[in-house]
């Protein structure tokens, strides 16, 4: 497996490689895995650090190097390179596939083309998203099957780059079943160093631009309003989390919002959530309607038993619906408020939710249903 991703740091992209690659091992295949960062010790995965240097193109000449490196040492036990797209790897699926390979790409986001609306703008901007395109028609060339993460970025490849609708296969992320266990909420909330005489609504992730974070803060600010015993976790860090602060003081609700910041201890991350009455998300539609999403941190709500509100959007409204384990509301202050009061209010209906969403997370969402599928796909591009 290649993928450009830091493996030593503790965030959702490096979890998803993990799984993956773990799975794949699990399964009994020879699994070596690209990477940057510290060896993440996997059994059964041969690790190969790549020399990233300093800067995007140091960065990428290093992906290629090693990973060209690797497919030449490997041609003789295997014949399938599976790799996380981005545009600066296409050289190596070039090569793989001249040396003989199969290529399965994965498919987690296509912030690139026409009706990408978060690009700059300027010359840099309009040249760098050519590339991008440009390698994009390459990989949908040259690459037997893609794994797209939501139904909306299998459109996009099938209509913006030709691909074939049959050589695109949508699978949502997943998340560890075991590590994310549906806690004793007391014994949660204590874990988590919470007040035991407050009632939460939790928050897990990236405080980043496509976090709409205005909607959650004011939706909580008119639950706490009625509510003085709730509290708002946000869990995570990133560049929005000064404006997270801003917004809470001027709402009043600061002192009523509790932020641990980035959690590197993923058990403690899953306290967080046991800890939650409700889970909440939301995202902003104008940066993400596009791809839609298939959220970790959804899986996650689901595979600890917790109630989740989340605003409509594509990805998270079908996975919310169709698990049962939780409301999805229109991206408004009031709606989200509204849900979240009725499930505060009303713990057995929040708890009922809960143990739907758990289900749907052992048979659906589980990394080992989502690795199975995936080498399906592996065994039949190497046929």
């Amino acid at each position: 497996m290649l993928a450009d991703v830091d493996v030593s740091r503790p965030d959702g992209t490096r979890s998803h490689v993990t799984e993956v690659v773990s799975g794949f091992a699990r399964a009994g295949r020879a699994v070596e895995l690209v990477a940057r960062g510290t060896d993440p010790r996997l059994a059964g995965v041969r690790f190969h650090r790549a020399d990233a240097g300093r800067g995007r193109v140091a960065r990428i000449l290093g992906m290629n190097r090693t990973a060209l490196g690797v497919l030449l040492r490997s041609r003789a036990r295997t014949r399938t390179l599976y790799y996380r797209y981005d545009a600066g790897l296409v050289a190596t699926v070039l090569v793989a596939r001249l040396l003989g390979y199969r290529a399965v790409g994965e498919m987690n986001n296509v912030m690139f083309g026409a009706d990408y609306a978060d690009r700059d703008p300027g010359l840099r901007g309009r040249l760098v998203d050519a590339l991008k395109v440009g390698a994009m028609r390459v990989a949908a060339r040259h690459t037997a099957a893609f794994v797209a993460v939501t139904d909306r970025i299998k459109d996009i490849l099938v209509r913006e780059y030709g691909t074939p609708a049959e050589r695109v296969h949508v699978l949502r992320n997943g998340v560890n079943v075991e590590r994310f266990r549906v806690w004793d909420r007391a014994e949660a909330i204590a874990r988590a160093g919470l007040d035991p005489e407050c009632r939460y609504v939790v928050f897990v992730g990236l405080l980043a631009s496509w976090v709409d974070l205005p909607t959650i803060l004011r939706a909580f600010a008119r639950v706490a309003a009625t509510r003085p015993d709730v509290r708002l976790v946000l869990v995570g860090d990133g560049p929005q989390a000064p404006y997270a602060d801003e917004l809470a003081r001027e709402l009043g609700v600061a002192e009523l919002v509790v932020r641990p910041g980035f959690v590197t201890d993923r058990d403690l991350v899953s306290a967080y959530t046991g800890a939650a009455t409700v889970c909440v998300i939301a995202y902003d539609g104008a940066i993400l309607s596009r791809i839609g999403v298939s959220p970790m941190k959804l899986t996650e709500y689901f595979a600890a038993g917790r109630a989740v509100v989340g605003t409509d959007l594509e990805g998270a409204t079908q996975m919310i619906r169709e698990s049962g384990g939780g409301v999805s509301v229109p991206a408004e202050p009031a709606a989200v408020a509204d849900a979240l009061g009725e499930l505060l209010d009303d713990l057995a209906r929040a708890d009922a939710l809960g143990r739907a969403g758990r289900r749907a997370a052992e048979e659906q969402f589980s990394w080992a249903s989502v690795v199975g599928r995936t080498l399906h796909l592996l065994d039949g591009a190497a046929r």
